[in-house]
């Protein structure tokens, strides 16, 4: 069995995206497979500075894997007590804030200074500590960087970090690149863009493509009683057909594109159906970081103008028995990202036989194993990948391929099987973890022919 440190600012008590589920899903597969799992991250409000974790993966088919015990040591920033999630503030004060937690990272392990495996995670600040780790330890070092946020961030425009902070975030970009044994990215298409941005590095750099995936925890998780759908009914008042939005409420998740997308539906769909109309309803869930609350005021000042108080809803930090209920009650899963290098929300949604409409952009495109996306969308694995070069357009084509999904359900009920069998065949994380491990022991094995 095999230690492993996992570094994430993200973890227990301070998750604020998908970054963070992953590493927790991570922590717990390789747990229950027996191995001594070590994770550092951040220490946000009242966390505790250490402690044993019990992680439970309660409707696991073996009773062996029920239950797992993770270590978890938490370092503290100077505004640790006063922040609710590490990415909060300005992009600098971020970056000064994942700094310091780096470098309390770094101290720690040189004190161990094993040659074992050290798991980095994050966007770009902590993958970057790949290059003082290699020069100080004997540590092998696997890198993930789940965003590559210089291209996010430049794709953003007025609404980015700016040119300097950018050319800063390639710098530790690249870092992470030159000095990781192995680097870790969620997609084919994310590995091209970062060969064009640093060709020399990712030369004789070790780089594997392996996505985030769904947990045994959810796929497993059994239906809901029609009494419990129906309280959630109530609670997130939907009427009628549910097209269920998840994702973190940020500019770059284009929730603008899927509530003008929801007007045209509706304003169709009374044509249509004339007096045998259908409400429809729209749920918008998911974590909101103080620095975007003016996007959340502008997508509330949009619905209000278009008069769809009645259907749409936005919920902030939902549990994960909501989640999965929602899931439950989907007539159509979207996501109308700008930028998703690999979108989990899709897996989970076809894991539970929900329809999916997405954007044509890359991360969508690789779990739903589509190359080219034609106007105004395409049937794929799953349901409907909507073109989205022409931003004028996304909104219109999102509705087309909406009216579609609920206008065939007998064709979207068979690319839903098709989809499901795909993401559970390639995105469980019973496969993702042996996957890494594979990684780990031929970093390990490399090292010590060395």
């Amino acid at each position: 069995m095999m230690k492993i440190y996992i570094v994430s600012a993200q973890y227990i008590g301070s998750i604020t995206g998908g970054g963070g589920i992953h590493v927790v899903d991570l922590s717990r597969e390789l747990a229950k497979l027996g191995h001594n799992v070590i994770v550092l991250s951040m220490g946000i409000g009242k966390s505790k500075k250490e402690e044993i974790v019990t992680l439970k993966d309660p409707f696991n088919p073996d009773p062996k894997k029920r239950k797992c015990k993770v270590k978890v040591f938490r370092f503290w920033t100077s505004d640790s007590k006063r922040i609710n999630g590490p990415f909060e503030g300005t992009k600098l004060e971020e970056i000064n804030r994942l700094e310091k937690f780096g470098k309390k990272v770094v101290e720690f392990l040189k004190k161990y200074n094993e040659e074992t495996i050290v798991h980095l995670h994050g966007h770009f600040m902590i993958p970057s500590i790949a290059k003082e780790l290699r020069e100080s330890t004997k540590f092998k070092i696997v890198s993930s960087i789940h965003t590559f946020e210089s291209i996010s961030e430049a794709r953003k425009g007025k609404n980015g970090a700016g040119p300097k902070l950018i050319e800063f975030m390639r710098e530790k970009e690249e870092q992470a690149i030159k000095y990781s044994d192995c680097l870790i990215v969620r997609s084919k298409a994310v590995k091209e863009q970062i060969s064009s941005m640093f060709p020399e590095s990712v030369k004789s750099a070790n780089i594997a493509v392996i996505s985030s995936g769904v947990s045994s925890v959810f796929i497993h998780h059994p239906p809901f009683s029609e009494k419990h759908l129906e309280l959630l009914k109530q609670k997130y008042k939907i009427k009628g057909r549910l097209i269920f939005n998840l994702n973190r409420i940020d500019p770059s998740k284009g929730i603008e594109y899927s509530i003008e997308a929801l007007y045209k539906v509706i304003k169709e769909l009374k044509k249509i159906e004339k007096k045998n109309y259908k409400e429809v309803s729209m749920v918008v869930a998911g974590m909101l970081e103080e620095k975007n609350q003016w996007y959340l005021e502008r997508l509330q000042k949009m619905v209000k103008k278009l008069k769809l108080e009645e259907n749409v809803s936005f919920h902030i930090g939902i549990s994960e028995d909501d989640k999965i209920g929602l899931f439950n009650l989907a007539d159509v899963f979207l996501l109308s990202s700008i930028i998703e290098p690999f979108g989990i929300t899709i897996v989970e949604a076809l894991s539970k036989d929900v329809p999916v409409v997405a954007a044509g952009v890359e991360g969508p495109k690789d779990i739903m194993g589509v190359k080219e996306v034609k106007k105004p969308y395409i049937w794929a694995n799953g349901g409907a990948i909507v073109y989205y070069d022409d931003p004028t357009q996304r909104a219109e084509y999102i509705s087309k391929a909406i009216l579609n999904v609920f206008a065939h359900p007998e064709k979207v009920k068979n690319l839903v099987k098709k989809g499901k069998k795909r993401v559970l065949s390639i995105y469980a994380w019973e496969s993702l973890v042996k996957r890494k491990l594979e990684i780990y022991k031929k970093v390990l094995k490399l090292s010590r022919r060395e």
